[in-house]
């Protein structure tokens, strides 16, 4: 008898703080998630495909992510920032 295994989720945490990318890596682990993580917009947009040398990750985002096969991913965003403007952005 063949058992059915299911494909875990992968999810790519972008974090700047080392010891946070771990604890969410840890956590999502734990939880049966495959996880990526990075230390930057940059880098994630250049791990799905989304950067290129003439970008940054603010101006990319809207018209690549609208047009892409990626607009279907579900995106999380999380700050422990209480700073508005910058979660805003």
């Amino acid at each position: 008898m063949a058992v059915a295994t299911e494909t875990p989720f992968h999810v790519l945490a972008v974090d700047d703080s080392l010891p946070d990318r771990k604890l969410i890596e840890r956590l999502l682990k734990t939880s049966s998630f495959q996880v990526t993580t990075v230390d930057s917009g940059s880098k994630a947009l250049e791990f799905l495909g989304l950067h290129d040398e003439d970008s940054s990750p603010v101006s990319v985002h809207a018209d690549q992510l609208e047009s892409s096969s990626l607009k279907d991913i579900p995106v999380v965003i999380m700050s422990s920032e209480n700073i508005p403007s910058r979660i805003n952005r």
